[in-house]
């Protein structure tokens, strides 16, 4: 409850941070710098601090950007995880090793997709976000999606793809 006092005398942090009037009503401002203080315990505020500093002090910069402030971690991430992959050798192999001549298993190879297979998958990847491994849980979650939108739901599974 104490925590919750300071948050009637600042001012919004959309504010402060000097956030256009249409991006605010554009949806945005997805977090409010204020309120992770008030829901991150004081036990773990020095293991999280460092992770959210960037993340507040970029976020104008995200804004102007029109870019939600909360991609920076994941893509930090993602290029620490394919630098390291390189360096272990994980690279793709290179152009001229890649291309093959006209032959006919490799056209064949292409046809043989098969379709229900791919579907499987998209269902299934569906669900791994929120790490689920089962097709009926998948469906489950696009039907709840559909059931809120379903733009939504198309969103999720053609981004499954």
């Amino acid at each position: 409850l104490l925590r919750l006092i300071p948050l009637l005398y600042l001012p919004h942090p959309t504010q402060v941070l000097n956030f256009p009037d249409e991006v605010i009503s554009a949806g945005l401002t997805n977090f409010s710098p204020v309120l992770v203080g008030t829901v991150i315990r004081p036990s773990s505020q020095s293991s999280s601090m460092p992770a959210l500093r960037p993340c507040v002090a970029l976020s104008p910069r995200h804004v102007s950007l029109q870019i939600p402030a909360y991609t920076l971690p994941f893509n930090v991430a993602t290029s620490i995880t394919f630098l390291c992959m390189r360096a272990a050798g994980y690279a793709l192999p290179a152009p001229e090793a890649a291309t093959a001549s006209n032959d006919t298993s490799l056209l064949q190879e292409e046809e043989q997709v098969e379709w229900d297979r791919v579907l499987m998958g998209t269902l299934l990847s569906v669900g791994q976000v929120w790490a689920v491994e089962s097709t009926a849980c998948s469906v489950l979650i696009l039907v709840g999606a559909f059931l809120c939108s379903p733009i939504l739901a198309l969103a999720c599974f053609l981004g499954a793809q």
